[in-house]
Parts: structure tokens; C-alpha cells; sequence
């Protein structure tokens, strides 16, 4: 996530690299959110045992650099749980496995065919959503969107994400995808959102797998070091006051 990196740049790429520390096992450019041009890796699976890197570089290779980014990781394992229709408003949505992770498809297109799931947070909870648009990895890809909420207000808006990222047919190797990150400020139920912003998009092939993982809210000071001085302890006195007369 790289939309507090404007005064640099937030045009980055991001590589999952095999154990030999050359081999790219899935590259992305610009299929992130919260800036244009961030990226998204979503549902890469390891192909063996080791240990794995991720490289993250700005696109211009050198020239610029990535000041903050923030970089989300979940590896996870097994297989996630199917959706169960019909789910296609908030008041029907599935509620999340405990693992977060789901997979489905928007079946004939409808502009309501819609994929709604539900889950509990606290306040100061972080939710982390990444939603694969390729599980099969046969790059048959489809325009999925990935939306967040409801948030309460007049409207009960949910926050959507649709970008169309770059690279995303053969022979690149990686997969179209979309990410959100949000830490809500009030405890409550919250649903994740799948579908397309097109009605003629869907069918058999408009497959998905979402995962979504919650990062508790953690009081002030959780991570704090603390430094302890061998020197004898010094009384922190009143700040002196200079008073200059305006000539």
C-alpha cells in the first residue's frame, strides 16, 4: 500500500521470488489500490519447501524510491470454503470461516448477482482483504471488484476497489487482483464484497478466492522499547523564559 508514499513515489512493483533468490514465481506492477500504480499479489502458491522472498522496487528500477509503503503478507494453507448461495445482500451474506478464506463465483451476469460475506470486529481492528481473480492460475481472468463495509452513515456506503492492473494475460506470469486494507473506528459487523461493475461480466469462469485477516487493534505503547540509562537519574527542570522587548 503505497499511497502515503506521494512525496517519492507509489509506482511500485512487487516480486514473490523462488528459494534460489533468482526464480520469479509471480510478479506484479499495478494491480494495488490506494495508489494508481501499487501492486497486488493474490493466491501465489509455493510450489515447494524453502524459504521465499518478496521484493518490492519502484518501477523505475533505481532512479526513485518507496517512502512509507506498507507491505501486508498471509500465507495460509489448505483450501478455502465455498460460498453458499444466495448471498447477495448484506442481510444474506455468509458468515466468514474462521480462516477467512472463501471462494466462489459470480454466476450468470446480473448486475445483482453480488457476493456477500460478514464478520465481527472491534474498534481499532485492521482487516486486510486480498481477492484472487485467477485461482486456477489457466489465466482466464475476469474484471472481479472488491468492496468493504457498511459503514453507517446516511447512505451505508461500501467502499469499493476495481483496478484494472497491467500484465494480466499470458505470457506474464501473474494473476489479476485486488487489495484493501481499512481499520474500522467502531466494533460491529462489517462484510466483505465481491463482484463486477459490469452486469455482462460473469459466468462459470468468473472465479475467486478471498482471504481476509483481521489484525487486532493494539493499545498505545504495546511496542514501545524501553531504554534504561546507567547514568544517575537527572531532574527534568521549568524551561527557561526570555522576554524580548520589540523595538
Amino acid at each position: 500500500m503505497t499511497s502515503f508514499s506521494a512525496g517519492s513515489s507509489n509506482d511500485s512493483q512487487l516480486t514473490l521470488v523462488a528459494s534460489d533468490g533468482t526464480t520469479t514465481v509471480e510478479f506484479d506492477d499495478d494491480n494495488g489500490t490506494f495508489a494508481g500504480l501499487s501492486s497486488s499479489i493474490a493466491g501465489a502458491v509455493i510450489p515447494t519447501t524453502g524459504t521465499y522472498f518478496l521484493r518490492v522496487n519502484d518501477f523505475t528500477a533505481g532512479t526513485t524510491s518507496e517512502r512509507p509503503y506498507e507491505l501486508h503478507l498471509r500465507v495460509q494453507s489448505g483450501a478455502p470454503t465455498a460460498e453458499v448461495e444466495a448471498n447477495d445482500t448484506s442481510a444474506t451474506a455468509n458468515p466468514l470461516p474462521a480462516n477467512g478464506w472463501v471462494s466462489g463465483a459470480r454466476g450468470v451476469a446480473a448486475a445483482t448477482e453480488q457476493d456477500w460475506f460478514s464478520l465481527n470486529l472491534n474498534a481499532g481492528d485492521t482487516v486486510y482483504l486480498s481477492l484472487d481473480l485467477d485461482p486456477e492460475d489457466d489465466l482466464v481472468v475476469w474484471n472481479g471488484r472488491l468492496g468493504f463495509g457498511l459503514f453507517g452513515d446516511a447512505s451505508n456506503q461500501i467502499l469499493v476497489i476495481d483496478d484494472a492492473g497491467t500484465g494480466d494475460v499470458a505470457p506474464n506470469p501473474n494473476r489479476p487482483s485486488e487489495a484493501m486494507f481499512m481499520t474500522v473506528k467502531t466494533a460491529g459487523t462489517y462484510f466483505a464484497f465481491v463482484d463486477s461493475a459490469s452486469a455482462a461480466v460473469g459466468g462459470p469462469t468468473a472465479t475467486y478466492h478471498l482471504s481476509v485477516s483481521v489484525r487486532p487493534a493494539t493499545q498505545e505503547g504495546v511496542n514501545c522499547t524501553t531504554y534504561l540509562s546507567t547514568d544517575v537519574p537527572k531532574t527534568i527542570g521549568r524551561p527557561a523564559l526570555v522576554w524580548c522587548p520589540r523595538r
